[in-house]
Formats: C-alpha cells, sequence, structure tokens
C-alpha cells in the first residue's frame, strides 16, 4: 500500500450510519421528527466535510499539475490517451483530480489505475506544488465505458495525452454512434433536461 493513504469520510459511511439510525428508529420506535433531525445532522456533516476538504489553486498551479500529469502519462506504456476531467477543470474548489485514461490491450484494469494515481500523486509531490495523497487522485480506465459517462468527458474534458490520433478518433466516433442511437430513448425516460 501506498504510504499516503487518508481514511475518509465516504458516502457509504453516511449511508451505513444512516441504516443503522433507520434500524435503532424500528427498534425503539423513535418519533418521525426525532429521525427527521438525526438525519438532516448526518447529512449537514457530510456537506461540512466536504466544504472543509475542498483544495483550491492558483491557475500557476493547476497548469503545473496538467504538465506533470502529461510528462507522467506520456511517459507510461499502457496509455493511449487520457483525459482531465471534473471540478479540478471546471471549478475554482476542487475534491480530487479526476483522470481517464484509455489504455492499450492487456492492462490489468484493476492494477494499472493505482500504478497510474501513485506515479502522479509522487510526481506532484516531488515537484512540491501542493500538498497531496495517493487517494486526492481518481484514475479510471474508459476503454469499455458506457457511452453516457464518456460523452461528458470527451465534450467537457481536457485531452493530456494522445498517442494514437485514429484510434482515439475511432473511439470518438463509437461513443458519438452510441449517443445518438440512444438520445431520443433517454429523452423519453427522462426528459430533455437530463
Amino acid at each position: 500500500m501506498h504510504d499516503r493513504i487518508r481514511v475518509t469520510i465516504d458516502d457509504t459511511n453516511h449511508m451505513t450510519l444512516i441504516a443503522v439510525v433507520l434500524i435503532l428508529s424500528c427498534l425503539f420506535s423513535l418519533d418521525i421528527n426525532i429521525l427527521s433531525y438525526i438525519i438532516k445532522q448526518i447529512v449537514a456533516l457530510k456537506l461540512l466535510w466536504i466544504v472543509e476538504n475542498m483544495n483550491t489553486l492558483t491557475a500557476e498551479k493547476r497548469e503545473a499539475i496538467v504538465r506533470i500529469f502529461t510528462k507522467v502519462l506520456n511517459s507510461e506504456g499502457g496509455v493511449v490517451f487520457a483525459y482531465l476531467h471534473g471540478s479540478f477543470v471546471a471549478d475554482n474548489a476542487f475534491r480530487d483530480i479526476d483522470v481517464f485514461v484509455y489504455t492499450s490491450e492487456g492492462e490489468d484494469s484493476f492494477v494499472f489505475p493505482v500504478k497510474v494515481k501513485e506515479k502522479l500523486c509522487d510526481a506532484v509531490s516531488e515537484a512540491g506544488i501542493e500538498s497531496f495523497v495517493v487517494d486526492d487522485f481518481d484514475v479510471r480506465i474508459i476503454n469499455d465505458a458506457p457511452y453516457d459517462i464518456v460523452i461528458d468527458i470527451l465534450c467537457e474534458g481536457r485531452l493530456l495525452v494522445d498517442k494514437d490520433l485514429d484510434l482515439r478518433n475511432n473511439y470518438i466516433e463509437r461513443i458519438s454512434n452510441e449517443y445518438r442511437a440512444n438520445y431520443f430513448v433517454l429523452d423519453e425516460a427522462y426528459g430533455e433536461d437530463r
């Protein structure tokens, strides 16, 4: 395991806590107002935790991180192309940095992302830009990801690495075709404001 892993309060822990409260309310017949108050407090604590754990960086530091990511991902043999996506790209404050990678065949979809996020963390730490831990980076493989997730990455993400333009173009075309084929079904099911 990496030596810089942070224990965090995640959604699973909060959902478990809410489930325990619901079970206890059934066992002890808690009033609905008390139950509602307890659940609101749990949600408020989660929101407070999120706000307190948001990161902010200057534009210069963000660009330095992008350059470091590009260098690391270019040197990684299994990376074909990669995008930066999420709050790091779109907002001033961010909780983590999301990197989506298309890998060459044969890469282990469980080991490879962990290896890459450790390399990204090490490179940023060595540059002395900011104090990050491994869990501040989220690396995901998009080779077989559903089109409805990938379409946002392709439209709103920032391309970091492209080692095979033809493969990336074919991938974009495949994802776009899947999206267009299912667009009206999604509108029917979820409405135009999905």
